[in-house]
C-alpha cells in the first residue's frame, strides 16, 4: 500500500471507531486523540526517512546469509522471526530505561482506542531496524522481511480497541485486543505481561503470559503534568540526563539500563503548553502533513526542495498538535 493511502486509511479507522464508540456511549478524549496522531506522523515521517537505511543493513548481513530456502519457507520464517524479535525487543523496552525512553509514548494514554496504535517514537524504527536486520542471514529476501515487519505492524493496529472481543481460546495462539488491553493496562497484576504481537506462544515459553479478569488501568505509573508529542518524547530522556546530576556517575549509567521502576518519582517538566488545537488546525496541519509527506515519498536525490518539504512536514506535525498556535500567541504573533 502507498504509505501516503495507508494515512487516509488510519485516520478513517480512528473516525469510524469513534463514532461507534460514541453510539456505546463510550466518550473519547479529542486531546488525547489528536496527541496519538500527532506522534504517529512524526515517527512515520522519520521512518520513511530510514527506509533506505533500513535495507542497507538488511544488505550488509546477505553476504554471510545461508542459501535462500524457497520462497513459502522464507515467508514463513519471516513472519514467525518478526514476530520473536517483536517480542525480544517489546520485552526489553519495558525493562531497559534506554529504550523505555522511546516507547513509553505508546503506554502513556489513558484510553485504548486505535489512535494509540500509531503512538510512537521513531527510536523504536531505528532499534527495530538493527534487530530485523539479522534475519537475512536465514537467506530470507529483503523484501520478504519487509513484508513481514508491515503484516506484524497491521496485526498490531486492530489489537487497539475495545470495541469487540475473540473467543477466549484464541489467546492461547493468537494475541487478541483483550489479551493487549492487559499489556496496556498498569494494574500490579498486569505490569510486564503479555508481550507479544502476533503469536501468544512467546509469552507463555518465556512467563510473561497473563490472562486474568483484573481491572484494567491505562497508562503509566508516573506521567508528567505536559502532555504534547514533543514533551512525551523528550521528558524521560531529560530524566535519565538528570540522573548524571543527581548521582554519582556509576549509578546513573546504572540507571539507564536498570527497569522503569528504579527511576526517581518525580519526572522532570520541562516547560507549561496549554495546547487546544481546534478541528480546523488539526485538519489543516494533517493535510499539510500529508502532502509533504508524499513529496518525500517521491523524492529523487539531488532535488533542492527536500529540505523545504521535511521542514514543511514538521510544521504539519506541530500545527495539527496546537504548538504552533500556542507559541504564535505566546510571541505575540495571534491574539490569545
Amino acid at each position: 500500500m502507498n504509505p501516503t493511502a495507508f494515512f487516509f486509511l488510519a485516520l478513517a479507522i480512528i473516525v469510524v471507531e469513534t463514532a461507534l464508540r460514541s453510539r456505546k456511549k463510550r466518550s473519547t478524549s479529542w486531546t488525547e486523540t489528536i496527541r496519538n496522531i500527532t506522534l504517529g506522523l512524526n515517527e512515520r515521517l522519520h521512518a520513511l526517512l530510514l527506509t533506505a537505511f533500513s535495507a542497507k543493513l538488511y544488505a550488509l548481513w546477505q553476504p554471510f546469509a545461508f542459501e535462500a530456502p524457497p520462497s513459502w519457507v522464507q515467508v514463513l520464517l519471516a513472519i514467525l522471526g518478526v514476530d520473536a524479535v517483536w517480542y525480544i525487543y517489546h520485552r526489553s523496552s519495558h525493562r531497559i530505561s534506554l529504550l523505555w525512553a522511546a516507547h513509553l509514548t505508546h503506554h502513556m494514554p489513558k484510553e485504548y482506542t486505535m489512535s494509540v496504535a500509531v503512538a510512537a517514537s521513531p527510536i523504536g524504527v531505528v532499534v527495530r531496524a538493527f534487530l530485523y536486520g539479522h534475519l537475512a542471514l536465514y537467506g530470507i529476501a529483503p523484501e520478504i522481511i519487509f513484508f513481514a515487519q508491515v503484516s506484524n505492524a497491521l496485526y498490531g493496529y486492530i489489537l487497539h480497541t475495545e470495541l469487540w472481543n475473540y473467543p477466549r481460546w484464541m489467546n492461547y495462539v493468537l494475541v487478541t485486543p483483550a489479551f493487549h488491553r492487559i499489556h496496556h493496562s498498569c494494574s500490579p497484576s498486569h505490569i510486564d505481561k503479555n508481550y507479544g504481537n502476533v503469536f501468544t506462544f512467546w509469552d507463555r515459553l518465556f512467563g510473561s503470559y497473563c490472562l486474568d479478569d483484573a481491572p484494567l488501568v491505562y497508562g503509566i505509573t508516573k506521567t508528567p503534568k505536559q502532555r504534547d508529542y514533543l514533551h512525551d518524547q523528550l521528558f524521560y530522556l531529560a530524566q535519565l540526563v538528570r540522573n548524571f546530576y543527581r548521582y554519582p556517575f556509576g549509578r546513573a549509567l546504572r540507571l539507564v539500563f536498570a527497569g522503569p521502576e528504579a527511576q526517581d518519582a518525580d519526572p522532570p517538566h520541562l516547560y507549561s503548553l496549554d495546547l487546544r488545537p481546534s478541528a480546523g488546525e488539526v485538519l489543516l496541519g494533517i493535510g499539510l502533513f500529508i502532502l509533504c509527506y508524499h513529496s518525500i515519498f517521491q523524492w529523487e536525490a539531488g532535488q533542492r526542495s527536500f529540505w523545504a518539504v521535511l521542514v514543511g512536514a514538521h510544521l504539519g506535525i506541530a500545527l495539527c498538535s496546537g504548538l504552533l498556535s500556542t507559541f504564535a500567541r505566546r510571541v505575540g504573533v495571534l491574539r490569545a
